[in-house]
């Protein structure tokens, strides 16, 4: 299943099933503003996650909001923000430690494929979700194989888990055949309360596909 026909299934089944949470998705970002965001990142974006602002431009920051497992897909001004604050942070944490090279080496960092483990968030980390508790999903866009993948960076473990999905088309294709079966979505399960889409943990978060 292609990205857009996976997001339109994704929408229909919110729409039928979960209201409130079809309700929280955003229209679709204009090409002026998903221009300012990838070069505010200085990263080269995979296409299907451009694709995917073309159709929607994140969710609204709420509970209902929360279209990926626990995670709501951010809008491109808040991606923005949260590079910018990652970056920010990790200067800071360079500048104040003894060991200061040791978080400042991102060169050599940069030049590893994507999905290494960095333990710090790289300036080619795109952040396309948050957990509204400080922790975010992040689209790695150095190159390798898994070249696109999304890694969750999570406080104190940063991106220590690994991939978590392949790409954005492979999550959204999971995140669509999930919520139409009824089957766990790396690691969650979908459930409705109250016209909101919930997640139940049913495991831990799967592998990528090669």
């Amino acid at each position: 299943m292609g990205l857009a026909a996976s997001w339109a299934h994704i929408v229909a089944w919110c729409r039928d099933h979960a209201p409130q949470t079809a309700a929280a998705i955003r229209p679709p970002a204009g090409p002026a503003l998903l221009a300012r965001a990838e070069a505010a990142t200085g990263a080269v974006w995979p296409e299907d996650l451009r694709a995917w602002y073309r159709l929607a431009d994140g969710t609204e920051r709420t509970t209902a909001g929360r279209l990926l497992p626990f995670h709501r897909p951010l809008p491109l001004a808040s991606v923005i923000e949260h590079w910018t604050m990652y970056q920010r942070i990790w200067a800071d944490i360079a500048a104040s430690s003894p060991n200061g090279a040791e978080w400042s080496d991102t060169a050599r960092l940069e030049a590893e494929p994507a999905g290494t483990a960095a333990l710090m968030f790289l300036p080619s980390f795109v952040p396309i979700a948050e957990d509204l508790g400080g922790d975010d999903l992040f689209v790695d866009t150095r190159e390798g194989p898994l070249g696109g993948c999304v890694t969750a960076f999570a406080k104190g473990d940063a991106d220590s888990w690994g991939p978590r999905w392949g790409s954005v088309t492979a999550m959204l294709a999971e995140l669509a055949t999930g919520l139409e079966q009824g089957r766990a979505v790396g690691g969650w399960r979908p459930r409705v309360e109250d016209g909101r889409l919930g997640w139940d943990v049913v495991g831990g978060p799967t592998a990528p596909p090669g």
